[in-house]
């Protein structure tokens, strides 16, 4: 008896999750079309803001839709970023990575959390430490050579770079 209740309730709280899935999922979308609807090239902060909301609360509550949720967690940095909550970026990139460790995703999530300590907390050293990572998990990854390229530089005056890419860009022009 004990255990047919058990399993009542089992589908009664599957089957409550399940249905209100396509109703968050519609919030989310919905939320999705008025944050990307503007061209002014701005970044809404609390349209933002409420979009990490729904992308977090799908994923805290529908665990087993590995696919959409590790998108959402995702989108959710991403979104972080462009809101300038770099810190809240690094975390949910990580929570992906932790998350979802086979999923294609981890390893953007990687590659952009080392992209954050280099360019936007100017934490060098924990740059290099994720990009290392990277580049050991993903030898070949799609991120490999462009990761070896800002290591590169990472510790030399930008106007030493750019000075290098002008003289290779004159010595190209010139070889034409």
């Amino acid at each position: 008896m004990i255990r047919l209740i058990l399993l009542c309730t089992l589908l009664v709280c599957s089957w409550s999750c399940q249905s209100q899935q396509p109703e968050a999922v519609r919030a989310i979308e919905a939320q999705e079309a008025i944050l990307y609807s503007d061209t002014t090239g701005e970044v809404d902060r609390a349209a933002g803001t409420k979009m990490i909301e729904l992308y977090l609360a799908y994923a805290d509550s529908n665990l087993s839709d590995t696919a959409r949720t590790s998108d959402y967690l995702f989108k959710a940095a991403e979104v972080s970023m462009g809101i300038e909550e770099y810190w809240k970026a690094i975390q949910l990139f990580n929570r992906l990575k932790d998350s979802y460790p086979n999923h294609y995703l981890a390893r953007e999530a990687l590659f952009y959390q080392g992209f954050i300590f280099e360019n936007h907390v100017q934490l060098l050293d924990y740059a290099r430490k994720t990009y290392g990572e990277y580049l050991l998990k993903y030898p070949e990854g799609e991120r490999a050579e462009d990761i070896r390229n800002m290591m590169a530089v990472m510790d030399r005056p930008i106007e030493d770079v750019v000075n290098e890419w002008e003289e290779n860009q004159n010595r190209d022009t010139e070889n034409e």
